[in-house]
């Protein structure tokens, strides 16, 4: 990564290399569903969102926290934090097959849509980051 990237490139670019060599990992696992006593792998995720905190918290200007706000007093409040996602549950109840392989494709492929999902959201944002700083020299979109 270059140095001279916007902080938000750099996240974006990391986050989008990570989640290429997942996907790798991941499609190696499926390739090896019938292998004798192969063990699935996977990647340790860096932890993105303290990242991009400490970065906004290092930019000279820093950013205002976004808020919602009513135009009406009988419209619905805004609650202060955000829901919930469901718990991610990882499927150890299988038994390994008695080859000892324990690769389990069901677990491998919702993984790997997940890390495709991701990819795009960060492909999908770098864009339209490029798409705004155009706009903003006067190039167009």
């Amino acid at each position: 990564m270059a140095a001279s990237l916007p902080p938000l490139f750099q996240l974006l670019s990391a986050k989008a290399s990570f989640l290429q060599s997942r996907h790798a990992v991941l499609a190696q696992n499926v390739a090896n569903a019938d292998t004798p006593r192969y063990r699935p792998k996977d990647l340790v995720e860096p932890d993105f969102a303290s990242a991009l905190k400490s970065t906004v918290k290092s930019s000279p200007r820093g950013v205002a926290p976004v808020r919602l706000e009513r135009s009406r007093a009988d419209h619905i409040a805004a609650s202060p934090t955000p829901p919930t996602s469901p718990r991610r549950q990882r499927l150890d109840g299988f038994e390994i097959a008695p080859s000892g392989n324990a690769v389990i494709l069901e677990e491998q492929i919702r993984l790997l849509g997940a890390a495709e999902r991701g990819y795009q959201l960060a492909t999908s944002v770098y864009g339209k980051y490029v798409g705004l700083m155009r706009t903003a020299i006067g190039s167009g979109g």
